[in-house]
């Protein structure tokens, strides 16, 4: 179940445009710093502070942790573009993970094996069997030729 929901979300996240979901969201995150940022200064500078300086102080301080909030956000946004696989590499590695996972279920379940090595043995029996006919055919043909 959990192998259909990751390619479910496969398929969401690759039908949204990577750049688009990312422009939106630097967009979000520029608006709420700038709303913070306006309410922080309005309580400020509506306040009775002791010091015209001491308010600025704490603007100033207060504003570079958001912008440095945004540079993080705007950061790990380009990163996770950049580092997400393609919808194609995607599947190969869901695939590739589903096969590890059913070879550690063949390989430690005793029935499992007893039916593949009971294949391999009637497959290899055919084999067997079509090689010697097709030995038969052919010098059947070489002696009818002579």
């Amino acid at each position: 179940m959990a192998l259909a929901f990751a390619i479910y979300m496969i398929g969401i996240l690759h039908s949204i445009d990577s750049g688009g979901w990312v422009f939106a969201l630097l967009i979000g995150m520029f608006i709420y710093t700038g709303i913070k940022v306006g309410i922080k200064h309005d309580e400020l500078h509506s306040r009775d502070a002791t010091s015209k300086q001491e308010d600025e102080r704490d603007f100033y301080t207060y504003s570079g942790k958001c912008v440095t909030n945004f540079a993080i956000v705007f950061t790990c946004a380009i990163a996770a573009t950049w580092l997400a696989p393609d919808k194609e590499t995607s599947y190969t590695m869901l695939a590739a993970y589903g096969l590890s996972e059913a070879y550690e279920f063949a390989s430690e379940n005793e029935d499992v094996q007893r039916i593949a090595t009971k294949s391999l043995k009637l497959i290899e029996k055919h084999i067997d069997e079509y090689t010697e006919n097709m030995d038969n055919e052919t010098q059947d043909t070489q002696t009818e030729g002579e």
